[in-house]
């Protein structure tokens, strides 16, 4: 008589990162843990000229909660607003605190990376090439090491991209209810981030179209779900900063030019001064070397 050996159920490998495989994962975790730590370590903080506004407005924020600086007119408060929580919990600590935070959130981009990769391909090579390539970037690294809004756009950026390939295989409505807050996050931190609420609304029609379930109510539905809830985080500053500066900061390049203001420069316009001496003896130099 034979038997017969039946396989008992078979137990699923450990994930990282909501079906990123574990191994994957944990690799991107330690590569880009080592490559931000050496970063860290080896760097101090940095002010690029455009730190100083989002400094100035988070001290204000720290002070006195002021929404109102004309600043903010180019400004969104989203990365003044996380400086000033940073200034509250760890004061005269805050540098190294910053730079931590930064640090972090380039460690996180580089493991949700990896977690699009693996749903866009199910390749594990694939999924740990993108996440090591994103933890071994010059940019990332050095942008985290600077007082500007990349680092935290940047998260919110991928971030919301994962949402939007898990609602494209996983047709759950808190996947791209989830993208749109991280959208209207993403405006909060750079107002050029509203281009993915047409992003969202896209992926809403093609998952529409993909169940073939293409009447009105369903499509009015979703297209509610990837418009109302960026809309509820961006809204609230689109009225202060109508009131307070006459503009909804939907083109931060259109309120640039509305920005501009006349700036003196200590004996610049002087033909006498070392800066308008020096310019001309640089240029006869060119001239001289055939430049």
């Amino acid at each position: 008589m034979t038997s017969v050996v039946r396989a008992g159920p078979r137990i699923p490998r450990p994930t990282i990162g909501r079906g990123t495989p574990a191994c994957v994962g944990w690799v991107v975790v330690i590569v880009a843990g080592i490559t931000n730590l050496a970063s860290l370590l080896a760097s101090q903080l940095w002010v690029y000229p455009d730190s100083i506004d989002y400094i100035q407005l988070a001290g204000g924020i720290a002070d006195r909660f002021d929404l109102t600086h004309e600043l903010f007119l180019v400004r969104t408060p989203g990365y003044p607003l996380f400086l000033a929580i940073v200034f509250w919990m760890f004061g005269a600590s805050s540098p190294s605190a910053i730079l931590v935070a930064q640090h972090a959130m380039a460690v996180a981009t580089a493991v949700l990376t990896a977690a699009i990769a693996w749903r866009l391909t199910s390749s594990r090579s694939t999924a740990a090439l993108a996440g090591i390539l994103c933890a071994c970037s010059l940019q990332v690294l050095a942008y985290a090491n600077l007082v500007l809004t990349e680092t935290p756009y940047t998260l919110t950026l991928i971030a919301a991209l994962y949402c939007l390939v898990r609602y494209h295989h996983d047709p759950r409505r808190r996947w791209l209810v989830l993208a749109s807050l991280l959208t209207g996050v993403g405006y909060l931190l750079r107002p050029i981030a509203l281009y993915l609420v047409a992003v969202c609304s896209a992926a809403a029609l093609l998952q529409v179209w993909k169940t073939r379930e293409r009447r009105l109510p369903r499509l009015a539905v979703e297209l509610a779900r990837a418009l109302v809830p960026a809309l509820m985080m961006a809204a609230p500053w689109m009225a202060i900063s109508a009131v307070s500066h006459r503009s909804l900061q939907a083109s931060r390049c259109l309120d640039y030019l509305f920005y501009l203001r006349s700036v003196t420069f200590d004996g610049l316009d002087s033909t006498r001064s070392a800066a308008m001496t020096e310019i001309p003896q640089v240029v006869e130099e060119a001239k001289r070397a055939g430049h």
